[in-house]
């Protein structure tokens, strides 16, 4: 059952989970942005793609990679914490979601045969 982003300590979490459609996960190191500078950031200035860490974009309901060096992957979240839809963003691309209210973003973050279907957020 996803968490509600009201109740979320953002603080505390430092990993996220998730759980794809055959059953399979991935954890990834979580870095959170909630300011206007770091949601401004996100991914832009990383030159070296890290499989290891996932960005939360709080609030948030649209990304651009306007000067990325690599594709990413997105996952919408609506308020209640369901996944509302994700996809492989290439490079100089912009992506909106109306519905959404925060963004995970990363590499590797999606398998091309499975869907996301569940992200659980960890101490």
């Amino acid at each position: 059952m996803p968490v509600s982003f009201d109740g979320l300590n953002f603080k505390a979490i430092k990993r996220v989970k998730l759980i794809y459609s055959d059953g399979t996960y991935c954890v990834k190191r979580l870095i959170v942005c909630k300011s206007f500078f770091s949601r401004l950031k996100g991914m832009l200035f990383e030159r070296k793609e890290n499989h290891k860490k996932a960005y939360l974009i709080v609030p948030c309901n649209a990304i651009h990679t306007f000067f990325m060096a690599y594709p990413i992957d997105v996952v919408f979240l609506a308020r209640a914490g369901d996944v509302i839809s994700q996809s492989r963003v290439s490079v100089f691309r912009a992506m909106k979601e109306r519905d959404a209210f925060a963004v995970l973003e990363g590499t590797r973050l999606l398998k091309s045969y499975n869907n996301v279907v569940e992200v659980q957020f960890l101490c």
